[in-house]
């Protein structure tokens, strides 16, 4: 049996290393098509998602379901010492850091 592994097939990892795309505005590159489309809307300005409730746009869906979240109350990250939630996992990261850094619990 072949082993995929990268760790232990020098060659894999060599292949691994290429980068298939590359940007035409700067020296970045990556093997992904779906990173590289949305590095080069950072050049270009496109923005192909729009919100439906205020028509606002993005260049990433993630940041479109993220604001999406404003306009419909949704809350889905919560914090785990008291009843804060947010639409967000970085600002409950903030929030613990800020109000609970001294609790037991592991953050």
């Amino acid at each position: 049996m072949e082993n995929n592994n990268s760790e232990d097939n020098p060659k894999r990892t060599e292949e691994r290393r290429e980068r298939r795309y590359q940007c035409r505005f700067c020296n970045y590159s990556t093997d992904g098509c779906g990173n590289f489309k949305r590095h080069e809307r950072i050049h270009t300005g496109e923005r192909p998602y729009s919100c439906f409730y205020c028509s606002k746009s993005f260049a990433s869906s993630t940041n479109l379901k993220t604001h999406v979240r404003l306009h419909t109350g949704e809350k889905p990250y919560a914090c785990s010492y008291c009843p804060y939630t947010a639409n967000e996992k970085a600002s409950v990261k903030s929030h613990i850091f800020s109000r609970h850094m001294n609790q037991s619990k592991t953050l």
